[in-house]
C-alpha cells in the first residue's frame, strides 16, 4: 500500500515538473521571439527560437509560397494548443516578411490561395 502511495506522489511530481518545463519553454519563446527580425533568414529564425509547433504553407498563384512558422507563446496546462495560443512568423522565399498575428491574420485574409498545407 504505501509502495503505491510513493508511486502516486511520484507521478504527480513528474506532471508538476513536466508542466513547468513547458511553461519555461513558452517564456523562452517569447524572450526569443523579440529578438527576430523582418530580412532574417529561416535558419537564424530557427537558431534563435527552434523549430516552430506547427507550420502552414500558402501556394499563391503565381507560384509564390508564402509560409507562416507558429511557435506556442501562451500555455493553458488545460487543454490543447490554440491557434491564438500561437505567434506565427511569416516567411517569403525563406525571409522574414512579418511577425505576429496581427500580420497572420491580415497577410492570410488577403492570399489567394491554390494550395495550402498545415
Amino acid at each position: 500500500m504505501q509502495r503505491c502511495k510513493n508511486l502516486l506522489v511520484l507521478a504527480g511530481l513528474c506532471l508538476i515538473l513536466a508542466g513547468c518545463t513547458t511553461l519555461e519553454k513558452v517564456n523562452t519563446v517569447r524572450k526569443n521571439l523579440e529578438k527576430i527580425e523582418i530580412g532574417m533568414s529561416r535558419g537564424e529564425v530557427i537558431t534563435i527560437i527552434g523549430s516552430p509547433y506547427d507550420k502552414e504553407v500558402i501556394v499563391l498563384e503565381d507560384g509564390t509560397s508564402i509560409e507562416f512558422l507558429k511557435y506556442v507563446t501562451s500555455y493553458d496546462s488545460a487543454g490543447p494548443v490554440l491557434l491564438s495560443d500561437t505567434s506565427p512568423i511569416c516567411l517569403e522565399e525563406d525571409i522574414v516578411i512579418g511577425i505576429g498575428r496581427k500580420f497572420y491574420k491580415n497577410k492570410s485574409k488577403n492570399l489567394k490561395t491554390i494550395y495550402h498545407r498545415k
